[in-house]
Order: C-alpha cells, then structure tokens, then sequence
C-alpha cells in the first residue's frame, strides 16, 4: 500500500512540475481579448483562408495558431507548404501540422503521416526539433488553449473547437498567447 501512495505522489507531484512550467497568462506573451472578438477572429481567419486572393490570411491564421487554435495551426502549416502569403516551407509546414494533429482530427492525421513518409532521415531530425520548439510555445498548456472535438451541428461528422483560458468571473475576456519573435 505504501508503494501504491508512493507511486501516486510521485505522479502527481510530476504532474503539478509539469503545470507549474507553463506560463501562466500574463502580458506580455499573453493579451487579453473579448471573447466575443476572440469568435469574430475566428470568422474572419476562414474567410480569408477561403478567398484565394486575401493578402491577410497568413497574418490572421498565424494569430490564431500562436494562440493555441489547432484548426488555425494546421491551416498555417498548409500556408506554408503551399507557400500561399509566405515563403513555401515543406519542414515549418509539416511542424505546425504536426502539432496540430494532437487534436486527433483523422484529416491532419493522416496528411502528417503522408509527409513523413516523403522525409529524409535528416529533416525528420530538424522537423522533429521544430515541432518540439513549437509545442513548448504553442502548445495546449503552454497557450492555455483547450481543444475538442465535438459533433458539428445537424451532422455526425467532427470539427475541432478551441476555447481559450477566461480571465475574469463572467467569462467576457480571455487570454490569447503572442506569437514570439513573429513565429
């Protein structure tokens, strides 16, 4: 029995390290934004991703995936391999992808899986690194951004929702993590 306690201590004393190295919301990495305003960005981002000639797509979906939105993290990565409002990067396309697929949605799945099967053992290497690097910036608790699927409504399909931490008691504002060095 005491090994047992042991052995659930030890977990979660683990588990509370883990917490306690996430940034907790603060300015500067952090703004705090309507929540409201936070689904109207939402909005605009997949229109601009939708109109072939918007000059605002990369820097609204960069926004968003920095703030944690899995949905907006892979459609970066697909900015980037298409090279569409940003220099074309296979490795920086394939890393926010793969970060992104921590979701579970079957479609970014599968796609990472596709490109890694198309890699060399050294950009795996330097893929590897980055996803890492962008999972410690971007991540779910590094953005205190929470994801889930949840069924898309009059259908049995999925989609993927993204809500950020709330800041105050009613819940109006939210906390949005910063893009680092424009990354």
């Amino acid at each position: 029995m005491k090994k047992f306690a042991r052995y659930i201590l030890t977990g979660l004393l683990g588990f509370a390290a883990l917490n306690a190295s996430a940034e907790s919301p603060s300015a500067p990495a952090f703004e705090s934004v309507d929540h409201a305003d936070f689904f109207s960005m939402l909005k605009r981002a997949d229109q601009a991703l939708q109109d072939k000639e918007s000059t605002t797509v990369f820097a609204q979906q960069q926004r968003l995936a920095c703030a944690g939105s899995q949905s907006n993290q892979a459609a970066l990565g697909g900015l980037y391999l298409t090279g569409r409002g940003v220099t074309e990067d296979d490795i920086t396309g394939y890393s926010w992808l793969k970060l992104a697929s921590a979701s579970g949605m079957p479609a970014q799945r599968d796609l990472v899986k596709k490109l890694e099967q198309g890699m060399t053992p050294a950009q795996h290497v330097v893929a590897d690194a980055k996803v890492e690097k962008l999972q410690s910036l971007y991540g779910p608790m590094a953005t205190h951004m929470s994801c889930s699927q949840v069924n898309a409504p009059g259908s049995h399909l999925k989609q993927l929702v993204c809500n950020p931490e709330r800041i105050d008691a009613d819940g109006r504002l939210v906390w949005l993590k910063r893009c680092v060095d424009g990354k």
